[in-house]
């Protein structure tokens, strides 16, 4: 091999090495692009977002809620629309009548792009993303605890929040405070949000799947003085 060529090898090769470093990075990045990425970055709901941190990088790869659609079933994740997604799920699967029903709400970038989507101000004390379809075992609305509540919002105060590609914003919401859960029985819950587009010339609705979960009678007298027995028992 001639020196110069060997020159021009190296220095063909010396230039590839960054890009293909580069190429190396973004595909195995965990923030990566689309939903055929290994995870998706939690980060706070803000109108500017920051890069995400090593740690929060490491915990995605750790969080079922962080894995693409196709392998989170308990996210009940509903179709990408305008390059989000929309989650909402139940850390346990039943709750005794009574207890608070809480929900959390994911909402992603699925996309190439940076997506924006919208927080109304309901009222001083309550701002929110999202609203809520809850039905009984009978397909019949559930009641809301504020009949003054809207069914929906498409204009009045709002903020408007950013999501990079490859991230998510996590929602925890308080279901038992804006529906009445009193009856036992089973109940399914879709959560919805308004998004811009993806060409910012308008908004479009973005859904989740249905969650399901149950309500349990609320504990006999018995039942409580036996769980507080099992727990002092525990304690010990």
């Amino acid at each position: 091999m001639s020196s110069v060529f060997s020159t021009q090898l190296l220095r063909t090769v010396s230039w590839f090495k960054p890009l293909a470093f580069a190429v190396l990075i973004i595909a195995g990045s965990p923030h990566a692009i689309g939903d055929e990425a290994k995870c998706f970055v939690t980060l706070p709901a803000s109108p500017f977002q920051k890069t995400p941190t090593p740690q929060q990088m490491e915990e995605a790869q750790r969080a079922k809620e962080s894995r693409p659609a196709a392998q989170d079933p308990e996210g009940h994740w509903g179709k990408a629309t305008e390059g989000f997604q929309l989650s909402v799920r139940f850390e346990q699967e039943s709750f005794r009548a009574g207890e608070p029903v809480v929900a959390a709400v994911i909402i992603r970038n699925v996309s190439d792009r940076k997506v924006f989507y919208r927080e109304y101000m309901i009222s001083r004390k309550d701002s929110s993303a999202f609203q809520f379809d809850v039905l009984d075992e009978r397909q019949h609305p559930v009641d809301r605890l504020d009949p003054k509540a809207p069914d929906d919002i498409t204009d009045g105060p709002h903020a408007t929040l950013l999501l990079n590609p490859g991230t998510q914003s996590r929602y925890q919401v308080k279901l038992g405070e804006k529906f009445n859960f009193s009856q036992p029985g089973k109940y399914t819950v879709r959560a919805r949000c308004w998004v811009h587009n993806l060409d910012r010339d308008g908004y479009t609705q973005l859904q989740s799947d249905q969650a399901p979960m149950t309500i349990l009678p609320a504990p006999t007298g018995q039942e409580t003085q036996t769980a507080r027995l099992t727990k002092k028992t525990k304690d010990k």
